[in-house]
């Protein structure tokens, strides 16, 4: 109803919004809607004389209410109807009202420009919210009551403070702030930026030299186990030649022992008990150890193999174990 009466923008005026299932009655006085009434037709359709007659009965009766209610304050006969929505621009429609009613019917005007087929009375509405806040020379230029109703009727406690001069003052010195201080943003921003680069550089770089470290320490523990298997192997040979070397009866044994050795077996020590030699080793795990005591016992060449576990170095799958090989009697 305030967005009609925006768009009407008479000092007095009648307006009816038609629509197909509904219509609206606003009554202007002084330019303020004295009476907003919506009045439900019938679901069905209705002719236009059908709906004329309801039209003309509820707008009597809104206007005899008014009268009765302001007695100091007598609507003129000559007040403008405007007739608008879907159904205003009927011809039919406002024929019949008009034989009816005392009051003029006039043509909605708006200080809005449109086309010439622009069907105006179906969006009054949207011009009367178009025009809450118009231009002052379109106001002056749109009737003989310039002022439209901008009314807010939300209590002051919940309306929006205004701003007073002293902050609008302000505002100017705050966007000169802001523009001073935003390349220095800029610059923390750039070099927060430049500092996340060279923080992931170090952790690249950090974690290359862990990787050279580990590679370093394994490599030396590698080399120090060659070391020892080697100086291991020299001091076996430099056994095996002494014994050879002194003619002793076991050289040929010594010889088969060697000869036999798998790649998961190592001898550590050989000793001479008299008729039995002891052999001291290492292997891989108790299988590989029994298959080298196996394969001297299959040659046939000594009186009996007795092989004993000593210890298993280390708790994993990798340790080494210890045993000892009592060698019987060698058989030419």
């Amino acid at each position: 109803p305030l967005a009609l009466m925006r768009a009407v923008n008479r000092k007095d005026a009648l307006i009816i919004d038609v629509e197909a299932n509904d219509f609206d009655i606003v009554l202007v006085d002084d330019g303020l809607p004295a009476i907003m009434r919506t009045i439900f037709l019938r679901q069905d359709s209705l002719s236009p004389q059908e709906a004329a007659e309801r039209i003309i009965a509820e707008l009597s009766r809104t206007v005899k209410f008014y009268q009765e209610s302001h007695e100091d304050s007598t609507l003129s006969p000559s007040t403008p109807l405007f007739l608008v929505g879907t159904l205003g621009a009927d011809s039919q429609l406002t024929e019949l009202i008009q034989t009816r009613v005392d009051y003029p019917i006039e043509p909605l005007t708006t200080p809005l420009k449109y086309p010439a087929d622009f069907p105006v009375n179906q969006y009054v509405v949207n011009i009367g919210l178009a025009l809450k806040t118009p231009p002052r020379m379109a106001l002056i230029k749109s009737g003989p009551y310039p002022q439209p109703l901008n009314l807010n009727i939300l209590p002051e406690m919940y309306q929006p403070p205004r701003p007073s001069l002293k902050k609008l003052a302000l505002a100017p010195l705050i966007v000169g702030g802001v523009a001073l201080i935003w390349p220095l943003y800029q610059l923390n921003v750039d070099a927060a930026g430049e500092t996340a680069g060279l923080q992931a550089q170090l952790s690249t770089l950090n974690q290359r030299v862990r990787t050279k470290v580990a590679d370093v320490r394994e490599t030396g523990l590698s080399q120090q186990n060659i070391m020892e298997a080697l100086a291991a192997i020299e001091a076996l040979k430099a056994e095996h030649e002494s014994i050879v070397s002194r003619g002793l009866p076991f050289s040929q044994p010594l010889q088969l022992i060697v000869g036999s050795l798998t790649p998961d077996v190592t001898l550590t020590t050989i000793s001479d008990k008299g008729s039995i030699v002891g052999l001291t080793g290492k292997a891989s795990d108790y299988l590989s150890a029994l298959a080298y005591a196996e394969i001297l016992r299959q040659t046939g060449k000594f009186a009996y193999v007795d092989t004993a576990f000593v210890a298993r170095q280390g708790a994993t799958e990798e340790a080494l174990v210890t045993f000892n090989i009592n060698l019987g009697e060698y058989i030419p």
